[in-house]
């Protein structure tokens, strides 16, 4: 973990929500991380919290909070059963993770989550690429329009 920060054990959910993103500032899919985990129950689990989750300031501004994810060490504990995730939860976290390029997440194991979770991934994916939504570009339209009269 970074040099300086330490476990998160008191700071309110907003305020390390706040670190969270302070840290993540600057890196499209870092933010998206930050965000994803932030909607997800692990944000709200006191013992990951205080397990996995360390807070400091920032090296160049030291009145911002900045707060980091062991990504690494949390998902060994699920994969070691030393923490307990049900498949969403395990799910979510691996996709926050991979965001970080820390492990990755199998497209297939999204199929356990519900709309609500799913929405949160796809709009994390999207962030990575600054895109809001899912519609086609006039390009895109007319390569499908062309593959479409191929068949």
């Amino acid at each position: 973990m970074s040099h300086g920060y330490t476990p998160a054990t008191t700071e309110p959910r907003d305020v390390l929500a706040a670190a969270l993103r302070a840290q993540a500032s600057g890196s499209l899919p870092a933010m998206a991380a930050a965000d994803l985990f932030i909607e997800t129950t692990w944000m709200d689990d006191l013992r990951f919290v205080q397990r996995f989750v360390q807070v400091g300031q920032s090296h160049t501004d030291p009145s911002v909070l900045m707060a980091v994810v062991d990504w690494r060490a949390a998902l060994a504990a699920i994969d070691s059963g030393a923490l307990y995730a049900s498949s969403s939860a395990d799910v979510l976290l691996r996709a926050c993770a991979s965001l970080r390029r820390v492990g990755k997440v199998d497209l297939a194991d999204l199929s356990c989550l519900d709309n609500t979770n799913i929405r949160l991934v796809a709009r994390a994916v999207l962030a990575c690429r600054e895109l809001t939504t899912l519609e086609e570009t006039p390009d895109e339209m007319a390569t499908r329009a062309w593959l479409s009269g191929l068949h």
